[in-house]
């Protein structure tokens, strides 16, 4: 997966992840039994669910994440995780193709978690998308984030901010 950044004028970042496997994690975040990080921990991209919040440079390597409690001020905050059907059985679309891909699932997935349109929020969406391996591999999955436009960490969550 590579990081992508979506603004009012469509912007892709790509930056290449070199490819990672659970042997090489460190110590996995702690969850309640809400599935709320509780401890920091590295995770996978795969592995990170919707209101996992991140902490640190991200964007650097999308190989490892590290999960965050919310409480930490985090880089970025996960919005929506999920697939476009209509790219199920396509060769690899591209890198454009995979941002208009991820516009489709990020921009409604932003919009229900935050509460505003990314195209009139103060914060910005990134995501990881398949790679042409990882799609060769059979990955379709798109992880939306939101970030602050301005770079700063995140009060904490910011689901239902409505900013």
């Amino acid at each position: 997966m590579r990081p992508s950044l979506l603004l009012a004028p469509l912007l892709c970042v790509v930056l290449a992840a070199t490819g990672c496997s659970e042997d090489e994690l460190g110590e996995p975040p702690t969850r309640d039994e809400r599935g709320v990080v509780t401890s920091s921990g590295e995770l996978l991209p795969e592995q990170l669910q919707v209101g996992d919040c991140i902490g640190g440079d991200f964007s650097v390597s999308a190989s490892i994440v590290n999960a965050i409690p919310c409480s930490e001020s985090p880089t970025a905050q996960v919005v929506g995780v999920g697939d476009d059907p209509s790219l199920a059985v396509t060769p690899y679309p591209g890198p454009e193709g995979m941002s208009t891909s991820a516009l489709n699932i990020c921009a409604p997935a932003f919009l229900n978690f935050i509460g505003l349109p990314y195209t009139t929020s103060l914060l910005e969406i990134v995501h990881l998308d398949p790679t042409q391996e990882s799609w060769a591999e059979g990955d379709r999955t798109v992880v939306c984030f939101a970030r602050n436009r301005s770079g700063k960490p995140l009060p904490g969550s910011v689901q239902n901010a409505n900013v």
